[in-house]
């Protein structure tokens, strides 16, 4: 749509609209609109270059500022020629849980550049491209796309957008590496009372968190993110002294070859690793351990990994490992690259894993 057609939008009720709140403008013709009809009531509340920067100052300064603000909203306000030279930190952002909202308008030309040709010359020339579908683009990095067709839907489409913080999956993956953090340290040889103590904790607050979610959707995270922190820290407090096992140890080759986000690898790794632990000796920490989560899941102990599946799946489907490209003849080295490579991690485990049942799981 024309720039133009924002004109009251942004007059009207432009988020975000806290006076604490930051809006970053790039460098185009959409700057114009914003100086003119964005209200500002604080000192470095509305960002403009006004030539100090060039094109694709948009989103890398709203990671800055988000970074530096980090209770503030920020919003990149950007045009399609700014975007496209800076798109790629969008990944920056997501990796670094630096959360920010990108507008673009989307005209496929250098706007303000036309405009001064055609003002100079009568004529515009090398101005015109081809974008790509942006939704799409966002999706393709784990962020989340909205497309807005007309101006009336500006104000509710940012509203939904902020309320998006960190995407599901990003929150999903993070969140199921910390609970396989807390239960491979509970069943560690180097665990203690102390670390036991974190582990069964974070286990408890992260598995009532995912029956929320399970029950009441996605958006249920939001009121629990606090206590999903928490768990977190307390899970990252048991592995970082009772240390991780098999199920690290295992993830890393999928992970690493395949680019699979670290949560969703181990996930993978998992449920294998703890009913082979289980088939292979089911007596000691894993009897307190399994009694334990049944009493969270409301089962029998013999079904807590089914359980324990069955809710993460809620979360992230479980692929098959062809799924990510893996290939059957694989196998075999991703199983020596474990035996040889990661013994650091094997010398947690709860119980000894000989090559042939690593292959196997």
């Amino acid at each position: 749509m024309p720039v133009g057609a924002l004109e009251k939008p942004l007059e009207k009720k432009f988020p975000p609209k806290g006076p604490h709140d930051i809006v970053i403008s790039d460098v185009g013709a959409h700057k114009m609109w914003i100086a003119r009809h964005y209200n500002c009531y604080e000192p470095n509340t509305c960002i403009i270059s006004n030539g100090f920067a060039t094109m694709g100052i948009g989103v890398p300064g709203a990671i800055a500022a988000k970074l530096i603000n980090p209770d503030k909203k920020v919003l990149a306000i950007v045009g399609d020629g700014s975007f496209m030279m800076n798109n790629q930190e969008l990944e920056t952002a997501l990796r670094i849980k630096t959360p920010i909202v990108v507008l673009i308008f989307n005209d496929s030309n250098y706007g303000l550049i036309k405009w001064k040709q055609e003002e100079q010359y009568g004529k515009s020339c090398y101005v015109n491209f081809t974008n790509p579908d942006f939704v799409k683009l966002a999706e393709s990095m784990y962020a989340k796309g909205y497309r807005v067709e007309k101006a009336e839907d500006l104000i509710s489409t940012l509203e939904k957008a902020f309320k998006q913080n960190v995407p599901f999956k990003f929150f999903a993956t993070s969140s199921i590496d910390a609970l396989i953090h807390s239960i491979e340290s509970s069943v560690s040889p180097k665990a203690t009372s102390y670390t036991e103590m974190f582990s069964y904790k974070a286990m408890e607050m992260i598995l009532k968190g995912y029956q929320e979610i399970a029950k009441n959707g996605p958006d249920a995270r939001f009121s629990l993110l606090n206590k999903f922190l928490l768990a977190s820290n307390y899970a990252g407090i048991a592995f970082g002294n009772a240390g991780c096992g098999a199920v690290h140890a295992m993830s890393y080759p999928l992970g690493a070859n395949y680019h699979v986000p670290h949560g969703e690898s181990n996930y993978q790794m998992f449920i294998g690793v703890f009913k082979t632990y289980y088939r292979l000796k089911p007596q000691g920490k894993i009897t307190k351990l399994n009694k334990f989560l049944a009493s969270i899941l409301n089962c029998k102990e013999s079904e807590v990994y089914t359980k324990i599946e069955e809710l993460l799946n809620v979360l992230i489907p479980k692929k098959q490992l062809r799924e990510y490209g893996v290939k059957e003849d694989e196998l075999k080295e991703f199983t020596q690259s474990v035996m040889t490579k990661q013994g650091r991690l094997m010398a947690n485990n709860y119980t000894e894993l000989n090559e042939q049942t690593v292959y196997e799981i």
